[in-house]
């Protein structure tokens, strides 16, 4: 358990489209500055004419992405973006993906 490691999620229900997901591919794919401290991302993206998330990971500057197709179908039209790694520069991530209605989600602790 080392305190230097961090996680940040955001999320967005806005309607998001190819174009949007093409911009936020670009802005992932700068990820990996020794200045936003970012090690590894995830999310899903839900385009507003797909009937699919598209899901997608990357770690420093490898990424890949894939379509997921279950069986049933998604009952939510929320997109996340999820960030791990050490001293993780909160308000740059936060304020990269602001343009896209990207926001923090606060973690519930039970």
């Amino acid at each position: 358990d080392d305190p230097a490691f961090d996680a940040l999620c955001l999320a967005t229900d806005a309607d998001l489209d190819r174009h949007h997901a093409v911009a936020i591919g670009q802005v992932l794919a700068d990820l990996g500055d020794a200045d936003d401290g970012v090690l590894r991302y995830k999310g899903c993206l839900a385009l507003s004419n797909k009937d699919h998330h598209v899901v997608f990971q990357g770690v420093r500057t490898y990424s890949r992405e894939a379509r997921f197709d279950a069986k049933r179908r998604w009952t939510t039209n929320e997109s996340r973006l999820v960030f791990v790694g050490k001293h993780l520069n909160r308000s740059k991530l936060v304020a990269a993906f602001e343009p896209y209605n990207f926001a923090p989600v606060v973690p519930v602790v039970n």
